[in-house]
């Protein structure tokens, strides 16, 4: 039987009267109190920051309003993954392309260090083409359906176009009210090409209480359908003639 004391200084620590062997682990056991504890894991990580090289989405000046309506949902994206608020107008002045950067450096030699809602209004007033809002409506009401186009892309297309149509107006109630999902739902069912496609939607009940989600998901499964069928038609016909049957013309 022993009895070991611990070897740190200003430590009174002893084992009991034990075998040698358990007071070592005990003595073992002890030494872990005077080792210094691990350092704190941090409690929140860091903001991300963009990969280095990695642009954000480019605009330069010349472009059309539904052009700069794409370029600002592509630049809350990018935005939301920078997750840095003090860099924004920084990383905002960087999407500008070579026309249009010089453009706001000879118009406002600090524009890169305004504040972003700034930037962003001065950008639009550069880059975007002004182009009244009736010249817009005529272009939306005249759009059509090209021939092999797939119904989605017309629909982008047209929702494109309407959402810089202001179609919107003040009720008598005092409220702003905005129709122009009504808008989009009738150049849709105007403007498809399928004349049959485009008869049976029309008399379609309650087609115009209908969502346009709605509206493009029954006409795409209609074009589907008129797609499969000339399959099927020789598929018929083949099968009539290898059983020996003739087909009258």
């Amino acid at each position: 039987m022993v009895i070991v004391s611990c070897g740190v200084p200003m430590c009174s620590f002893k084992t009991d009267d034990v075998s040698e062997g358990l007071a070592i682990a005990v003595l073992n056991n002890h030494g872990l109190a005077h080792q210094p504890p691990h350092p704190a894991a941090p409690s929140a990580a860091p903001p991300a920051t963009p990969p280095a090289g990695v642009r954000g989405p480019q605009v330069d000046a010349g472009i059309s309003t539904e052009d700069w309506n794409v370029f600002l949902r592509r630049w809350e994206v990018f935005r939301a993954g920078s997750g840095d608020a003090a860099s924004a107008p920084a990383q905002l002045f960087q999407c500008a392309g070579g026309a249009l950067g010089d453009r706001l450096l000879k118009s406002d030699s600090d524009a890169a260090s305004r504040t972003l809602p700034e930037l962003l209004q001065a950008m639009r007033a550069l880059a975007v083409i002004p182009v009244t809002v009736s010249v817009l409506r005529t272009e939306l009401l005249q759009l059509n359906q090209g021939r092999g186009e797939q119904f989605r892309s017309f629909a982008a297309l047209v929702r494109g176009k309407a959402e810089t149509c202001s179609f919107h107006t003040s009720c008598s109630c005092g409220r702003n009210v905005d129709y122009t999902d009504n808008v989009i739902r009738d150049v849709l069912l105007c403007g498809m090409s399928d004349l049959d496609i485009r008869r049976e939607m029309l008399g379609t009940e309650d087609i115009l209480e209908i969502s346009v989600n709605d509206v493009i998901a029954l006409v795409e499964n209609k074009e589907i359908a008129r797609n499969a069928f000339p399959l099927s038609a020789v598929s018929a016909a083949s099968s009539f003639k290898r059983q020996g049957g003739s087909v009258v013309t």
